[in-house]
């Protein structure tokens, strides 16, 4: 989380920079395609906040095995210069496998307990309609801010091991997105900042369906 932080803070600076240029550029009928990664993964960060990765017993090992960033890609048409719709679409998978050495059942031929595995996988693939609004538009910068709104589409593996919600310092957001399910909604606000004519970067900061930063690449046409 502080790497996220950290890394918010130096795009901030970045997009500060770049949005002194105040000549506006038209972009009417503009088709934007972003692909991007977002920090951090919402999932793992929730399992990290609770207890599950503490270690009380040296034949008790538990890993986390979330990826560690999420995916996500968008598609946007620019109703005018101000005004853009698009499409949003992101994946994330969080999980855990627990490992107890010497707790399974007995192998007579070596003398020896087995291990038991216990285990529990959780992915979310989110489809969202934006809605986006364009303040600021010169040659370098595209400056967004607005909200999405669509559905979750939820996938578990063993969820009778799903982690107690309780077990977490964030069991707000756990009540809030269990309650809400399947509805998917965000709110942001984020830059282009384009390198050439087409080709640019995305910087993103979100709340509610997906990451808190998503970070990636910008192609227009």
């Amino acid at each position: 989380m502080k790497h996220t932080f950290l890394l918010l803070t130096t795009f901030c600076i970045s997009i500060v920079s770049f949005s002194q240029e105040t000549e506006e550029i038209d972009r009417t009928g503009n088709v934007i395609i972003d692909l991007a990664i977002g920090v951090p993964n919402a999932g793992s960060a929730l399992l990290s906040s609770g207890s599950l990765f503490d270690f009380y017993n040296v034949n008790d090992i538990t890993k986390n095995t979330s990826l560690p960033v999420q995916f996500g890609g968008r598609l946007e048409y620019m109703l005018n210069n101000k005004i853009g719709m698009g499409l949003e679409g992101n994946y994330e998978k969080a999980g855990w496998e627990r490992t107890y050495k010497g707790g399974g059942s007995y192998n007579p031929s070596t003398g020896l307990y087995g291990d038991t595995i216990t285990s529990f996988t959780q992915t979310k693939t989110r489809f969202l309609v934006r809605f986006a609004f364009h303040p600021v538009q010169t040659k370098r910068v595209d400056m967004f801010l607005g909200a999405g709104l669509g559905m979750t589409l939820r996938k578990y593996e063993h969820q009778e091991n799903k982690p107690d919600s309780w077990d977490s310092f964030f069991f707000p957001i756990y009540l809030v997105s269990e309650g809400a399910q399947p509805l998917a909604a965000r709110f942001f606000f984020g830059t282009r900042i384009l390198m050439t004519e087409n080709i640019g970067m995305l910087v993103e900061v979100g709340l509610g369906s997906g990451s808190i930063l998503d970070l990636g690449l910008s192609v227009r046409f």
